[in-house]
């Protein structure tokens, strides 16, 4: 089986840090109106525990590094992954329960450690799931999206316990990264469906970004608007406004990355360093 090893982009720091600052600049309206410099405060420790609104940015590169320590093991590499995934819970409680250890710094671990098994799963089952997505029925895309969906409803509010509810967050996760698979490809057939699906494709980065910042601002703005007014209790709302409000955060998202990728900033999505080497190894291939 090939596997790829992916190469860890130091350049996603600046993104990570220059948007975590400029979402604490402007989330207290949301979550402090009242204390714009405490909320401000804390996103500092928030941003420094990769427990903000962008930290998968910030977990990337150890995800990378881990993946390429174990690339000649790709078996073991996964199996580690799974017992870490596993032994997720406990260790969130051990660090809890200890005094010296900050809530922040354990539920950040936490959170590392229960998406780190579905990186290294796509990095070891990469050509498994490629084959998988070229051979299943679009049935068991379909089966997937069921199961997904019966999983969500059964489990909201039911305690189960600790070990079931692992088991049935994988399943649950399973469930619907099959369904992708074997859909999405499905899906693409459609020229319409594919030249979308490129666009946000090569812009994720952005629209990873920018989308806080939108929903922020909506939920500031809905609620007291004359729209929100309209709306409230009615079906419409409870089913379309999430689609809306994400397809929303997209449009912006995607937009505003045209008008900085014509007329800059370009730094804002790019460490300047980074750009200018790119920049200078370009002319000199010229």
């Amino acid at each position: 089986m090939a596997i790829h090893t992916p190469a860890a982009n130091p350049g996603l720091f600046w993104p990570y840090l220059l948007w975590s600052a400029i979402f604490a600049v402007t989330a207290w309206t949301r979550y402090a109106p009242q204390d714009p410099v405490g909320y401000m405060k804390d996103q500092v420790k928030v941003t420094i525990a990769a427990m903000g609104p962008y930290w998968f940015i910030a977990v990337l590169p150890v995800f990378f590094v881990a993946a390429r320590a174990g690339r000649s093991r790709p078996k073991l590499l996964l199996a580690a992954a799974v017992l870490v995934y596993l032994g997720a819970w406990p260790l969130r409680s051990l660090m809890m329960a200890s005094e010296a250890v900050p809530t922040l710094a354990a539920e950040g671990v936490f959170r590392f450690t229960i998406y780190a098994l579905w990186f290294i799963a796509g990095y070891v089952l990469r050509e498994h799931i490629i084959v998988c997505a070229d051979r299943a029925h679009r049935l068991v895309g379909l089966l997937g999206v069921g199961v997904f969906v019966t999983i969500v409803i059964s489990t909201q509010d039911a305690g189960f316990g600790v070990f079931v509810d692992r088991m049935l967050l994988a399943a649950e996760t399973s469930a619907g990264l099959l369904a992708a698979v074997v859909l999405v490809p499905w899906l693409a057939r459609c020229d319409i469906i594919a030249r979308v699906g490129k666009v946000l494709g090569s812009r994720t980065l952005a629209i990873y970004l920018i989308h806080p910042l939108v929903i922020n601002v909506v939920v500031v703005w809905y609620p007291g608007s004359a729209l929100g007014s309209a709306l409230r209790g009615s079906v419409v709302a409870d089913v379309l406004l999430v689609p809306a409000v994400t397809a929303l955060a997209v449009a912006i998202a995607v937009g505003l990355r045209e008008l900085v990728k014509r007329w800059g900033p370009e730094w804002l999505f790019a460490a300047p360093r980074v750009r200018e080497r790119k920049l200078t190894t370009s002319h000199a291939h010229h």
